[in-house]
């Protein structure tokens, strides 16, 4: 597997050096290359915590991915930053989550949004994007 972007080889031979699963590799390079677009394409060493929060907010609120997907594009950004750029992504990192079942926080989003500049506007405590008693019909 090779790209046109040195850094992004380099990632590759890392992974492959270390004995990393080609799954995983293509997995965490991808998520990697979508950070590094959504981003303008700026390099990863001249971004941090604040960009990664901002793009993980992004794929939760946006693009509306699932709770997985989203602590998959963590773990590729953390694997990026710990690995690669020898800087450790902060602990405290705060960006919207999305609960195994579709909810979204609001209290996150106020949280994480007030530091990417969103302008969101919730009216109820959470937003239920999969509300279980309709599903499963739990009236009395």
């Amino acid at each position: 597997m090779k790209t046109k972007s040195p850094f992004l080889n380099s990632i590759i031979n890392y992974m492959y050096s270390h004995h990393y699963a080609k799954k995983s590799i293509e997995t965490y390079v991808f998520w990697i290359t979508a950070y590094i677009h959504f981003h303008n394409k700026r390099h990863p060493t001249s971004m941090g915590n604040n960009e990664v929060e901002i793009f993980l907010n992004h794929l939760t609120v946006t693009k509306k991915v699932a709770a997985r997907t989203q602590a998959t594009a963590l773990n590729a950004l953390a694997f990026l930053y710990k690995h690669i750029i020898n800087n450790e992504l902060s602990l405290d990192l705060n960006f919207v989550k999305r609960s195994k079942w579709g909810q979204i926080l609001t209290s996150d989003i106020k949280q994480s949004c007030s530091l990417s500049n969103c302008n969101l506007t919730f009216l109820s405590s959470t937003i239920n994007v999969f509300n279980l008693s309709t599903a499963f019909d739990i009236a009395g």
